[in-house]
């Protein structure tokens, strides 16, 4: 049964009438994107991270540059509102660390943890906690042995304690993965080095069978980076190298989807060297789902992916996308765990910025927010929302007798193609059944399309709850 009543914002029944005629054919995004606040210095530049959805209904985030300190700024955690309302909670100094590359977590406890990639004792990262309210206290300042440079955000584990990496330091100076109690306590459960992996930037990733998963940008087998799976008490294996064929150098991490399958991004590497989106058991094996071409799909996906609440996978590339005359600079993708994939949003020099490196979050109402690390109103990267956009409806003659429809379209969700003769009426007659999404667009040709003076539409549908 299809539920053809108004729908959730993020996947409102839209319908767009016109009289059939043929025409040009115009590309167009399938998704509405807003900007929610841009970043001007003061109150933050440069996001690369991901936002952390609250308990309270913020966001939270933090900025690489920006702040109180001298320009450029090392970095500043923020309140957001979905409204746009934005609140600058601290501004780092050095002393209590600076930039932070990564995103936050909130820990039951109701405070939220992070780390920045310098700052500190000894200049080159640290843990930190900070309450919603913007009491900010340093927990740990990393040493050469403990690890240099974190850019992750930090793992919940299920003892309650937070685990992470850091790019460099160590025994062998490649990285290093640690244990880190609420109080600051910090425990080496390895040193990362050569054919082990090296250098990673993404976070851990506690999977079901209580191990956790990571990635690195570099080491395995050829240098290009691994996929790795290791203990909380510090037993590592390596389950995977990339050859740069199947992708190369990883800087998201994993998220787990059913079945426990895995599923991450590479930067480089595949058939384009433009990144790829891949999935791999806890066992090992692998799968390329899809290598990125850069026009118009987009290129170097830097980010974490999100499993929507639909079950389709969500990320972002920092590069390509469907180019106009200010170029392309980044997308916003959907892809199914089989790999069918959809390009769903392209960043130019506009309001919207460009380059987004952070992942995508999901609110209540099914919203996707990221954020932009340039650009934008006030030239330093924003926050943006996507929802679908209106169906974009394309109409052409393919014969005598024949006109083809086709229309932008989501992964999965269905239309309903509806027709009428007077819009001063409000019935309107289904032209066959829904049709359901497999690609970016739909297409129909159909000879009950022709007559005269007839208006047509395309909805989009959901299940009946």
């Amino acid at each position: 049964m299809i539920n053809q009543q108004l729908m959730n914002p993020f996947l409102r029944a839209v319908a767009a009438a016109l009289l059939l005629v043929p025409g040009a054919i115009h590309a167009q995004s399938p998704a509405d994107v807003t900007p929610v606040v841009s970043f001007s210095g003061p109150n933050g530049s440069t996001p690369y991270s991901s936002l952390l959805p609250s308990a309270d209904g913020n966001f939270y985030g933090t900025t690489y540059r920006g702040g109180a300190s001298a320009f450029p700024g090392l970095g500043t955690v923020f309140r957001l509102t979905t409204n746009g309302s934005l609140t600058t909670l601290a501004s780092f100094n050095t002393t209590n660390g600076a930039k932070p590359f990564a995103s936050l977590i909130q820990h039951p406890d109701g405070n939220l943890y992070g780390t920045t990639s310098e700052g500190g004792t000894n200049g080159i990262g640290t843990i930190f906690r900070i309450t919603t309210n913007g009491l900010l206290t340093s927990l740990y300042s990393f040493t050469t042995n403990s690890g240099e440079k974190p850019s992750a955000r930090l793992t919940l584990g299920n003892d309650g304690d937070l685990y992470g990496t850091a790019q460099l330091g160590g025994s062998k100076d490649q990285g290093t993965i640690f244990r880190v109690t609420t109080n600051g306590s910090l425990t080496i459960l390895f040193s990362l080095g050569d054919t082990n992996g090296a250098v990673p930037y993404a976070e851990l990733l506690q999977a079901t069978d209580g191990h956790l998963y990571g990635t690195t940008t570099s080491g395995g087998t050829w240098n290009l980076g691994a996929v790795f799976r290791v203990t909380t008490n510090g037993v590592f294996t390596v389950l995977y190298s990339f050859d740069n064929t199947n992708g190369a150098k990883p800087y998201g991490g994993l998220i787990q989807g059913t079945g426990g399958i895995l599923y991450g991004t590479t930067a480089y590497g595949g058939t384009n060297d433009s990144g790829t989106v891949f999935r791999i058991t806890t066992n090992g094996s692998f799968l390329n789902l899809h290598s990125f071409v850069g026009d118009p799909d987009g290129a170097n996906p830097f980010a974490t992916l999100l499993r929507g609440s639909d079950g389709f996978l969500y990320g972002t590339t920092i590069l390509g996308g469907a180019s106009d005359i200010n170029g392309s600079w980044g997308t916003v993708f959907q892809i199914s765990t089989n790999g069918l994939f959809a390009s769903l949003a392209t960043f130019h020099f506009d309001a919207n910025g460009i380059s987004p490196y952070g992942g995508l979050v999901q609110d209540a109402s099914g919203s996707l927010y990221t954020t932009t690390s340039s650009q934008g109103t006030g030239l330093r990267g924003t926050v943006v929302r996507l929802k679908p956009g209106q169906p974009f409806l394309e109409a052409s003659r393919t014969s005598a007798n024949n006109f083809r429809v086709a229309w932008n379209a989501w992964l999965g969700k269905s239309y309903q193609v509806q027709s009428t003769t007077n819009l001063s009426q409000p019935n309107w007659a289904d032209l066959g059944g829904a049709f359901t999404a497999t690609n970016s667009q739909i297409a129909i040709t159909n000879s009950t399309l022709l007559g005269s003076s007839r208006f047509h539409r395309v909805k989009l549908l959901l299940p009946s709850p």
